[in-house]
């Protein structure tokens, strides 16, 4: 699959399982996708938060620090 890269520079993949919450970041250079890193957080999906967006934020907020990116 060919992508321009004025269309797409950047991807942010979010899993958000039953331990963990994640947040993958990869970069499409010379029309293929690399990984940059990942941000990982416990889960909130289950009691007492039950709330997936508060890991989802936490897991971005984790990559955030990794990667110096906002």
């Amino acid at each position: 699959m060919s992508f321009s890269s004025t269309e797409i520079e950047s991807v942010l993949a979010i899993d958000v399982g039953t331990v963990h919450t994640r947040a993958y970041l990869f970069e499409i250079t010379d029309d293929k996708f690399r990984f940059i890193a990942q941000g990982i957080t416990r889960t909130t999906a289950e009691a007492p938060t039950k709330d997936i967006g508060e890991g989802i934020l936490l897991a971005i907020k984790n990559l955030e620090s990794i990667t110096e990116r906002v």
